[in-house]
């Protein structure tokens, strides 16, 4: 929105950055033992009985827990001590302001991001790195490479493309069918049928796959989720299930994720649920967090309690994923945006109505608490909750396993494509009308 210039800094062999002040002892593990002895065969008098050995830390070694706390310690002391301060709900994003612009470091442990409108700043900041870190590298231009993301600056916003990370993951798999859409009806049920003879390669792909759809492709995260649950004892069905998503990446595999520039004043959200969709009775809670018609997150989590029918169903939903709207609502104010309270759609007019007006018999404590829960954030005007239709509710995507058109008009929202048809539309018009 801002027209930011953007620069990426991947600072080398960040933690031996990391000075340690105090006397830190650390047992070095067999396989390092034996580079040490080869280094100096006298070392081995300090080798205890478990082919170990007790050593004093100078620097953060990769490979030691507390490396990445001391890393994390010394890059944030270096933009403190340059008048950087962190967002208040997020500390790994740091800004500060220059002339009126605010310069933005994210760290995401030795990549870090900058940016800013002035050019200058974003140099200024990159220098300042520099000068503390002798390995630094630099990219600066419309379109980079960014934890396994391509980024594109374009006039209307930026496109976030992950086609040569699905690549990679497709390789590991040959003879894939193409499909329209990431899971069949069936995707919840789980009956007892043969174990997955390749446990390991499943739990691995399915990591790789949860990476990419909270960056690239959030249109998977439904059937990466649940297979998330599967990764400790998978059967064929799961792999099957597996490769009904991978077929279906490669069926959309040009697929981008449009990030628009549009003006926004408030977080928007659809919440939803699915009710008793699991086979232990549990529903499924889906959310889906905009600003300016730009997806920020999209949400998809498994029910902790039964719910007795939908409207209940419906209020667990809300309870639980209020919190995470609220948390988007001050990240936006800590980034230094003026915003109205939250807006909240739901589509269950009983649940609406029990949050916004009471009344109404919860059956238990738990159910009650969440009711009250709600309708005091609504009574203190923290957020707004409004009704919307479900062929409007994005969230469904989230909740259970669509196909057809349903499927594909909320995934065009979902990826920014439809911002792009109302410009275009609106450009259309103007030429009309001379």
């Amino acid at each position: 929105m801002e027209k930011r210039n953007l620069l990426i800094l991947d600072v080398g062999g960040a933690y031996l950055n990391a000075m340690i002040d105090r006397d830190e002892f650390m047992y070095v593990q067999p396989d390092l033992v034996n580079i040490l002895l080869n280094i100096n065969p006298g070392y081995a008098k300090f080798k205890d009985g478990k082919g170990r050995m007790l050593v004093q830390i100078e620097k953060a070694m990769y490979g030691l827990v507390q490396s990445a706390k001391l890393w994390y310690d010394t890059i944030t002391g270096v933009l403190e001590k340059a008048g950087f301060v962190p967002n208040p709900m997020d500390v790994c994003v740091w800004n500060k302001t220059v002339n009126g612009n605010q310069v933005t470091i994210v760290i995401y442990v030795d990549d870090l991001t900058i940016s800013c409108r002035d050019v200058k700043e974003v140099h200024n900041a990159r220098d300042l790195i520099q000068k503390e870190f002798v390995d630094v590298k630099v990219k600066e231009s419309k379109e980079m490479t960014y934890l396994g993301m391509n980024i594109k600056i374009t006039d209307n916003g930026i496109e976030v493309s992950m086609m040569s990370y699905i690549e990679e993951i497709l390789k590991e798999y040959e003879g894939l069918y193409e499909y329209a859409h990431p899971a069949y009806d069936e995707l919840f049920m789980n009956e007892d049928v043969t174990a997955s003879d390749n446990a390991k390669g499943f739990h691995s792909i399915v990591a790789k796959l949860l990476y990419l759809c909270k960056r690239g492709r959030p249109d998977v995260a439904l059937p990466v989720h649940y297979l998330c649950t599967r990764v400790k004892d998978p059967n064929t069905k799961d792999e099957l299930k597996l490769k009904r998503i991978l077929g279906y990446l490669r069926s959309s595999l040009r697929t981008v994720r449009k990030i628009s520039a549009k003006p926004f004043n408030r977080v928007e959200a659809y919440i939803d649920a699915a009710f008793a969709c699991h086979a232990d009775g549990m529903g499924q809670s889906g959310a889906v967090i905009m600003v300016g018609g730009t997806t920020v997150e999209a949400i998809t989590r498994k029910q902790k309690c039964v719910a007795r029918d939908s409207t209940e169903a419906e209020l667990v939903a809300l309870e639980g994923l209020l919190l995470d709207v609220e948390w988007h609502h001050e990240w936006f104010k800590g980034q230094g945006c003026a915003l109205e309270r939250p807006l909240v759609h739901q589509d269950n007019t009983s649940t609406i109505t029990l949050v916004t007006k009471g009344g109404g018999k919860m059956r238990n404590k738990t159910m009650r608490v969440k009711q009250a829960v709600i309708l005091e954030g609504y009574t203190n005007k923290d957020y707004d909750i409004d009704y919307v239709h479900t062929d409007s509710m994005i969230a469904d995507m989230f909740t259970k396993p669509l196909s057809g058109m349903k499927y594909h008009r909320f995934k065009r929202v979902l990826l920014g494509y439809d911002q792009e048809s109302k410009a275009a539309g609106v450009r259309r018009n103007k030429a009309k009308n001379g």
